[in-house]
């Protein structure tokens, strides 16, 4: 059986969802080997995904659109509700219905929400995905369509041995002890000004965590270390070094 899994446009939604890919592949193997699973992504998530080598992963485009129009696969899972999947085909369809005439899924999964996942996920599920947050766990929804909550919780456990990737140069050392702040939405252009703080702010914060605490801090979502020369704050930026922050620190 085909199954095409759409992934979110966002790296960071990208990588939150891996547990369920890798969950799903220990499923594939153990108890379904005649699904074929392949993953469509954005182009700036291809290396580290043609790296971990879950699934054959190729770039969501118009030649994939083209594509699934003559060799239409069974199943479409839809983690991507933008515009971007107009024109996708495939014989039946998984996602987050929406009020868009291209969110009209064949199969509904509302728990792929991050405000319904508590409630809709039954809760040998939810209780039992140790270490994830509602983030990641919204995504493993779409697996009751094909396996049993204890099935899915089982190899989750079994799985959870993700691979440790090699970073990349620009990833620095990390502090032993540190939190993360992301500052894109300081720098997201396409928010209401009236609800995003400036860089300014968010720095005060570290400042004031780090007095406080004596917490370092591990900036993400920028590209250049000129923000701020604060000895306790650290840059960290990269496609490896998101990957690395998440599944790879203790």
């Amino acid at each position: 059986m085909q199954i095409q899994i759409v992934l979110p446009p966002r790296i960071g939604d990208t990588i939150l969802s891996l547990p369920a890919l890798y969950t799903f592949a220990h499923l594939i193997k153990t108890q379904a080997p005649h699904f074929k699973v392949q993953l469509l992504s954005s182009k700036a998530m291809l290396p580290i995904l043609t790296k971990l080598n879950i699934f054959p992963v190729s770039e969501l485009n118009l030649n994939a659109k083209i594509k699934s129009w003559f060799q239409t696969p069974e199943y479409s899972i839809f983690f991507n509700n933008s515009e971007n999947i107009i024109g996708l085909l495939s014989k039946h369809s998984l996602g987050e219905r929406l009020k868009r005439f291209y969110n009209n899924y064949t199969t509904d999964i509302q728990s792929l929400s991050i405000n319904q996942v508590a409630s809709l996920l039954p809760k040998e599920l939810f209780n039992n995905l140790n270490g994830l947050s509602l983030a990641s766990k919204r995504y493993f929804g779409f697996l009751l369509h094909y396996f049993s909550s204890s099935e899915i919780v089982t190899s989750y456990e079994a799985s959870k041995d993700w691979p440790k990737l090699s970073i990349d140069s620009s990833t620095k050392v990390l502090p032993q002890k540190y939190f993360t702040l992301c500052l894109e939405a300081a720098n997201n252009k396409t928010k209401n000004k009236d609800r995003a703080w400036s860089k300014d702010l968010f720095l005060k914060v570290t400042s004031g965590i780090h007095q406080k605490y004596g917490l370092e801090v591990v900036l993400l979502g920028i590209s250049t270390d000129a923000v701020t020369n604060a000895p306790y704050s650290h840059i960290s930026y990269g496609l490896f070094s998101l990957y690395y922050l998440y599944f790879c620190v203790t």
